[in-house]
C-alpha cells in the first residue's frame, strides 16, 4: 500500500506576485510547504512550514469558504510526491510583507512569479497560483491572523457588532478605578 500523508503547500504572495521555490530532491518549481506534524491542524501546519522555510510570517485571508473554513485555505488535491507516497494536500494563500527571504536546505533557488508558466512547475501548481493570485488579500500583511473571537461574544454575552475602541476601553478602566476610589473608605488622620 502507498504510504498517504497530510501536508500543506502556502503560496506566498506579495505585490501580485507568488513565491515559488525550486525544490532540491524533486527538481520542480513549488511553493513552499510539507507535510503536517501529529497534532497539528492545517492552518498551524501552514504558518510552521511558511516561516521555517522562508523566515516570513504570512497573513491567511480569510472569508475564501464556508464558515469554519481555516483562514487562507485555496483548496485540497492529492499528488504523489516521490518516495514520499500519496500527499493529501491543503493549499493555502498567505500575503507577507517583503520578498526578502531566509534560505532554506530544502530548495536551491526562489521566484516570485505572476503565472506558473514560465517555470517547470506541475499543472496542479499553475491551478492553485492563479487562484492564489485571484483570491481577496488580507487586511494585517506581515502577521500571522490569530483564532477567531468565540461566536457567543465576551464573557458569554452575545456580540454587539461593535469593537471597542482602545480610547473607550481605558476610559472605562478610568471610571471604574474612580470609582472604586470613591467607595473605600478615607484613611482616618490622627
Amino acid at each position: 500500500m502507498t504510504r498517504r500523508a497530510f501536508s500543506v503547500a502556502v503560496f506566498c504572495r506579495h505585490r501580485g506576485a507568488v513565491l515559488l521555490v525550486f525544490h532540491r530532491r524533486l527538481q520542480k518549481w513549488l511553493p513552499v510547504g510539507g507535510e503536517m506534524e501529529a497534532g497539528e491542524t492545517p492552518l498551524e501546519a501552514a504558518k510552521r512550514e511558511l516561516f521555517e522555510e522562508t523566515g516570513r510570517e504570512g497573513s491567511f485571508p480569510r472569508g475564501l469558504g464556508v464558515d469554519g473554513t481555516p483562514p487562507g485555505l485555496l483548496g485540497y488535491e492529492e499528488h504523489l510526491a516521490g518516495s514520499k507516497g500519496l500527499h493529501l494536500n491543503f493549499a493555502f494563500v498567505a500575503d507577507v510583507s517583503s520578498r526578502a527571504l531566509r534560505g532554506c536546505d530544502e530548495w536551491s533557488e526562489a521566484r516570485w512569479a505572476t503565472d506558473g508558466e514560465e517555470l517547470d512547475c506541475p499543472p496542479n501548481v499553475r491551478q492553485l497560483l492563479r487562484l492564489a493570485l485571484a483570491a481577496p488579500s488580507s487586511r494585517r500583511v506581515g502577521r500571522s491572523v490569530a483564532a477567531p473571537p468565540p461566536a457567543s461574544g465576551r464573557g458569554g454575552r452575545p456580540p454587539t457588532g461593535r469593537r471597542s475602541s482602545p480610547s473607550r476601553a481605558a476610559s472605562r478602566r478610568r471610571t471604574r478605578r474612580r470609582e472604586r476610589r470613591r467607595r473605600r473608605p478615607s484613611p482616618r488622620r490622627r
